[in-house]
């Protein structure tokens, strides 16, 4: 089913102010790639307050699958109508499962927020990655994209550190709590810089193309959180059915993209 609206479209004009934007967009892909090692840390902890051993590795594995899961949607959607828009849309989500864990009683409760985090994170790296290069005339675009490569690390290196301060010191659902203030600062950064010109155009929304995709990309990675978490082999008739399954809705949202190329 395709939904067809004239929307208006956001296109980068030349009043940006490339310092607050990058400053922006740098704070959100550090946090959200922060969260994944913060959380690691603090997960025996976690555990020991909420119980539901059982449910660790859906931790992490439903924020990657979210996170994989919606990324060309979000990336999509920032195309057809506002890079801004969605990157502000994507922060929301991320704020808003960051709550939803630090207030959460139960594993039930974290794997939610976790999933929203996940959706999230889906559009903060991504787009941040291509609102830099739209920022950049072509002969600079690789500069910026090397210096943002290395930032990739900084989560890796304090991750572990900041995990043990908050459960040690504070609590674990500090953890999640911090990501609002600086969400906020992020969007704050962006929504001062980042100026885009108002252009009117019609807009063709593939909904069952895009609910195809998001089922195949899950039906294919949740297969090895499946083997991991829940004791299931790579050749169990189960797992092997998701794989097929898998590999169908890509094929069919392959032929559905020439389709409609």
């Amino acid at each position: 089913m395709e939904n067809i609206s004239n929307v208006g479209e956001q296109v980068l004009n030349n009043k940006n102010n490339k310092i607050l934007v990058m400053t922006g967009l740098m704070i959100g892909i550090i946090f959200s790639e922060l969260d994944e090692t913060v959380v690691n840390t603090a997960m025996p902890t976690i555990i020991r307050d909420l119980g539901g051993l059982s449910m660790y590795g859906w931790v992490a594995g439903i924020y990657m699958l979210a996170l994989s899961a919606f990324m060309p949607i979000l990336g999509k959607l920032a195309d057809l109508f506002s890079r801004k828009k969605v990157y502000f849309a994507s922060m929301a989500f991320f704020i808003g499962g960051s709550i939803i864990c630090g207030l959460s009683h139960s594993m039930i409760m974290l794997l939610i927020g976790r999933g929203i985090q996940g959706l999230g994170a889906g559009g903060l790296m991504p787009l941040a990655m291509t609102i830099s290069s739209d920022l950049f005339p072509v002969e600079q675009r690789a500069k910026v994209q090397a210096f943002m490569g290395p930032v990739m690390f900084i989560p890796m290196l304090l991750g572990p550190l900041m995990g043990g301060i908050f459960v040690d010191q504070a609590s674990w659902h500090w953890i999640f709590f911090v990501n609002i203030p600086v969400g906020l600062i992020a969007v704050i950064f962006l929504a001062s810089g980042l100026k885009e010109v108002h252009e009117r155009k019609k807009v063709t929304i593939d909904w069952a193309g895009a609910i195809l995709l998001v089922a195949a990309i899950i039906s294919l990675l949740i297969t090895p959180v499946l083997v991991e978490n829940e004791g299931y082999t790579w050749s169990s008739p189960f797992i092997v059915s998701l794989l097929c399954v898998g590999v169908i809705l890509n094929w069919t949202v392959y032929l559905g993209g020439i389709k409609s190329d």
